[in-house]
């Protein structure tokens, strides 16, 4: 099975290369385009845009809701002491 490929269009070759660009490439694009090496490092860095170019993720929705401050209770005592029923002992009441 073979995978459709996608290939970066010419805004963005040349986007890739004025963000790639380091003093040693060539001074042009259609320069640099022409050089094997380069040419194929510029459609990698297309394809592979920086973070803060990419549409930010949306955020999944939360798990638990929002509390409001009122609806907490402080946690009460329990009505059965169950580890001293489970020892035998028994209230003098």
């Amino acid at each position: 099975m073979s995978q459709a490929r996608i290939e970066p269009t010419a805004a963005e070759l040349l986007a890739a290369y004025e963000r790639s660009r380091t003093p040693t490439w060539p001074a042009t694009f259609a320069e640099a385009m022409a050089d094997p090496v380069i040419s194929r490092l510029i459609a990698i860095a297309a394809k592979h845009p920086p973070r803060a170019a990419r549409p930010p993720a949306a955020q999944p929705a939360s798990m638990h809701p929002a509390r409001s401050p009122g609806t907490w209770r402080p946690a009460t005592r329990p009505v059965i002491d169950r580890k001293r029923a489970a020892a035998g002992e028994r209230d003098d009441d």
